[in-house]
């Protein structure tokens, strides 16, 4: 049986929300993992501006989901929580669904169609790992945000590899896993 993990996506009203959730979801549409494996948590909170994406997001998104989509749950809280709120409600859905694995995608991102089977290779492949990221591209898709955030002796954290090329990124992966084979 395959690993139950949960995608949480928040459906915050964003200047073009309706573009980037168009973006994300019709990217999990693609996804090479089996759908009876998933569960699709969308948690969206008031916005300040009260913008709502709920009634927009049932018409446009709910009647796939099961279908093309994974289940989707989605859950809508009438006050402003922000984000570490909104997915804490996510965590919480996955955990009594049952999941495993809580990947968190954001709701501007394209989703790969084998990111979620890597990283839970990735995952599944050492016990000793907490969490596990993918390579994350900017929007051109060939220069990188990260690949892999870092933390600084002082305490701040950092995105390794900001600007670096694809073909950089992919060289230096490479490079590490064969000088350390348990990567």
């Amino acid at each position: 049986m395959t690993t139950k993990v949960g995608i949480i996506v928040l459906t915050f009203a964003t200047p073009h929300w309706q573009a980037d959730i168009n973006r994300v979801l019709s990217s999990l549409e693609h996804i090479n993992y089996p759908k009876e494996s998933l569960e699709l948590i969308c948690v969206e909170s008031q916005s300040p501006d009260h913008t709502r994406v709920k009634e927009w997001f049932e018409s446009a998104w709910m009647t796939k989901s099961g279908q093309t989509l994974p289940r989707i749950s989605y859950l809508f809280r009438d006050e402003v929580i922000g984000f570490a709120g909104n997915n804490n409600i996510g965590f919480e859905k996955a955990r009594e669904l049952g999941c495993e694995y809580v990947y968190l995608l954001n709701e501007d991102a394209e989703a790969d169609p084998d990111f979620l089977l890597k990283a839970v290779e990735r995952a599944e492949g050492d016990k000793k790992i907490a969490y596990v990221q993918s390579l994350i591209l900017l929007g051109d898709r060939e220069r990188v945000n990260t690949i892999g955030n870092a933390f600084h002796f002082l305490g701040f954290g950092y995105s390794n590899g900001y600007l670096w090329s694809k073909a950089q990124a992919i060289d230096h992966l490479n490079e590490r896993r064969k000088s350390d084979p348990e990567l």
